[in-house]
């Protein structure tokens, strides 16, 4: 799958060019509700902080909230392409290393 594909509803953010990203849960980025969620660790959780985003969560069916390890992307970022490009790169870097062998 292309990077674009995880950008479908955002027009505006223009697609790196040199990145091909693999599947939804075991790639680099969810999309709900038109937000954008990229994968996040230790390597690039601060980033994501500092910019006050929140983790994808979900309820599940007996009412428990889960947290999972993908972040909204900062609106910040969706307008900086060199932004854009480095949470890419951070976001596949964690996919690449979290990856169980």
């Amino acid at each position: 799958m292309i990077f674009s594909h995880l950008l479908m509803g955002f027009p505006h953010v223009q697609c790196p060019p040199r990145l091909a990203c693999g599947g939804w849960f075991g790639g680099y980025g969810i999309k709900k509700n038109g937000k954008l969620y990229f994968k996040v660790g230790d390597y690039n959780r601060a980033d994501y902080e500092k910019h006050g985003s929140k983790p994808f969560t979900y309820t599940g069916q007996k009412g428990k909230t889960y947290e999972m390890s993908y972040w909204e992307v900062p609106d910040d970022c969706l307008e900086d392409q060199e932004m854009l490009e480095q949470f890419v790169e951070k976001a596949c870097e964690v996919s690449f290393t979290s990856k169980k062998v």
